[in-house]
């Protein structure tokens, strides 16, 4: 895949929101990660137990999220705009219920082969342009303080999301299920939140610019150009995102995702 521009639909006619997919159609088993053997299990503790899934049809791997409602949404719509982006990260799909996920709603997302760890203060200069759209990326989503930047066939790729999008804890679920008024208001006032969070967003950003060593204003024009790519996605594929989110999630969730990245949009039409 080219990953130097964003991925866009030629005719938003046409376009329909991404299957969800048949979760029984796959086989699990759980999964651990280096952390995990390491003794120091900080995705388990963000994102809960994840699973490995395979196709039992043609062998294609998954990394399954399933234990919090809201870090499921989180990776699929991050996934998704980094796609549009023209970011490095894995797809993603939602998946139908199933009984040995911890919660009826759950993610799968591509299993993205070798990837290894390397070393921020000495990356390679060919791949200096990706490091800043992923930095952006992380910026725009609000997750730049706990990225999880990896390695494989030659690109920076993002893994896991857990907190983005100023969407940090699944109270609002039961919540909408008892008081669907309660619910909206609590979304409104975590809307609001990430509305202050992309407003006062400058991508000026030292603490970034020291840890990889690069120039602090070369750094900053990086990012900013890389975030400007979220005004080429059209309001259809939007939509799109929104519609696939509301075939399991409340209208209220989808419609928070899809507020997220018209107000990114608007910060972005600022620079």
């Amino acid at each position: 895949m080219d990953f130097s521009k964003p991925i866009k639909d030629k005719d938003c006619r046409k376009l329909e929101a991404a299957p969800v997919l048949d979760s029984s159609l796959f086989s699990y088993r759980f999964y651990a990660d280096d952390r995990v053997v390491n003794g120091t299990d900080l995705f388990i503790d963000t994102s809960g137990q994840l699973l490995v899934a395979a196709d039992n049809k043609n062998g294609n791997k998954y990394l399954v999220e399933h234990t919090y409602p809201h870090r499921v949404a989180n990776a699929y719509t991050a996934c998704w705009l980094a796609d549009k982006l023209g970011i490095p990260a894995p797809k993603a799909w939602l998946l139908l219920p199933n009984p040995i996920f911890a919660s009826k709603y759950a993610v799968a997302i591509e299993f993205i082969e070798e990837s290894v760890g390397f070393e921020k203060a000495f990356l390679p200069e060919e791949l200096k342009e990706e490091l800043f759209g992923q930095l952006a990326f992380h910026a725009l989503i609000g997750s730049a303080d706990r990225m999880r930047l990896r390695l494989s066939d030659g690109h920076i790729y993002a893994c896991d999301f857990p907190e983005a999008f100023c969407f940090d804890n699944d109270m609002v679920f039961p919540i909408l299920l008892h008081n669907k008024n309660a619910g909206k208001e609590m979304m409104k006032h975590k809307l609001d939140a990430f509305r202050r969070y992309i407003g006062n967003q400058s991508f000026d950003i030292p603490k970034l610019a020291g840890k990889f060593r690069l120039d602090r204003e070369e750094l900053n024009a990086g990012m900013i150009a890389a975030a400007k790519r979220v005004l080429d996605v059209p309001d259809c594929e939007i939509r799109a995102m929104t519609d696939e989110l509301m075939k399991g999630y409340p209208a209220v969730i989808a419609a928070y995702y899809e507020e997220c990245i018209r107000s990114m949009q608007d910060r972005m039409i600022r620079f």
